[in-house]
């Protein structure tokens, strides 16, 4: 009997041993491939799947994500937090991107700075030099617009909206210098099909704070395990 009980002890203590070390190993495994496809820091990664074996089908109760300075799919952001709870994914061979098996439930936020949103409006091709400040809930956004041949400083302002179904962030320009826009009209700085996603995500809520723009997100469509 007191063999038996000093076996089952030692098997206990190697299980709970693995139950730390195996999730803690496949969450620096992640860091590292993540840091191999993301230019900046290497985020911090942490995955928790009981019993840990379930990791070996790609299954796990939560992963949380959390970087600094990323860029996805050549969108540069400031910061990056993201839980995911009762998900599943594969890899489909090396190097190619990760196949999720089980959504389960995604939330999650980004945030960018003046300088990184100002970068975004840029690349649109409408203004060159451009600068963005955040004044309230609104967008200052400030550059030189080519027009008839000359090229025009111009200052817009007016409110950044989630847009498209919550698949955007969309700039709705209501002042122009120091005059109303009588026109409707809307500019895209943010899109979510561009960050090229494995899984369908819709944008949630934003807001402006602390210099930052921060964005919230959610998987659509999500069911436990």
């Amino acid at each position: 009997m007191s063999r038996l009980f000093w076996v089952l002890l030692g098997f206990i203590i190697l299980l709970s041993g693995l139950q730390w070390m195996v999730p803690s190993w496949v969450g620096r495994a992640s860091a590292a491939w993540l840091g191999q496809h993301l230019h900046g820091p290497r985020p911090a990664v942490e995955i928790s799947a009981i019993p840990f074996w379930r990791l070996g089908r790609g299954q796990f109760q939560l992963l949380v994500v959390r970087g600094r300075d990323l860029t996805v799919s050549g969108i540069v952001l400031h910061a990056v937090h993201l839980t995911w709870q009762n998900g599943q994914v594969g890899l489909s061979a090396k190097g190619q991107p990760v196949k999720v098996l089980r959504a389960g439930r995604i939330d999650g936020q980004v945030s960018m700075t003046a300088f990184q949103v100002a970068r975004l409006i840029d690349q649109k091709g409408i203004l060159s030099k451009t600068r963005v400040a955040f004044q309230g809930q609104n967008l200052m956004v400030s550059g030189v617009l080519p027009l008839a041949g000359r090229r025009v400083p111009i200052t817009v302002r007016g409110p950044l909206v989630l847009g498209h179904g919550g698949t955007a962030v969309t700039f709705r320009p209501r002042v122009l210098d120091s005059a109303t826009i009588p026109l409707s009209t809307s500019i895209t700085v943010l899109q979510l099909s561009a960050f090229r996603l494995p899984i369908a995500l819709k944008l949630t809520r934003l807001y402006l704070h602390q210099g930052q723009l921060t964005v919230n997100f959610q998987n659509r469509y999500f069911r436990a395990l």
